[in-house]
């Protein structure tokens, strides 16, 4: 079977129910929010720690940047990410995304972030938070958005 055919099999066998808020994003960890998914649109925020005063280890998702998937509930209710500061946990954050019980209705998500410092000398830590609008794109691995138009019609003709 070729690769188009064993795709086609594919096509209808699974569902994606997946809630309004989860680690969907395509640029930096964080939490994503899909308020309509036939719109396209996606709103991320993304929580990264730094040391005061020096470039920020930015959470890319596409290579390795200083971050790690931690633990997560099978619902994406909760999920935790890792973020070394300095190398081996010497200076690390735990920064969790969730959803508390009292707040299930799917409107919103909280981020909770624990910094542990276990070197031997105090660190300055600073908390990146990072907020965007992303559109949808042209067809494909483009990264080309496609702007909303707003069309006018001539006078006298219907639409």
């Amino acid at each position: 079977m070729d690769f188009k055919s064993a795709v086609a099999t594919l096509q209808g066998s699974h569902d994606l129910r997946l809630p309004a808020w989860g680690p969907y994003t395509k640029r930096y960890i964080g939490v994503s929010h899909i308020p309509d998914a036939n719109s396209g649109l996606r709103f991320d925020l993304s929580v990264f720690p730094g040391l005061f005063r020096r470039a920020p280890s930015v959470p890319n998702v596409l290579w390795e940047s200083g971050y790690h998937p931690w633990e997560a509930a099978a619902d994406l209710s909760y999920y935790r990410h890792r973020h070394e500061v300095i190398w081996k946990d010497q200076v690390y954050a735990d920064i969790d995304y969730f959803r508390s019980p009292e707040t299930w209705s799917g409107d919103h998500m909280q981020v909770r972030v624990h910094c542990v410092n276990a070197s031997s000398a105090p660190e300055n830590l600073v908390l990146h938070w990072i907020a965007s609008m992303h559109l949808p794109t042209e067809g494909g691995p483009s990264r080309t958005p496609l702007v909303p138009a707003r069309v006018t019609l001539p006078p006298g003709v219907s639409g």
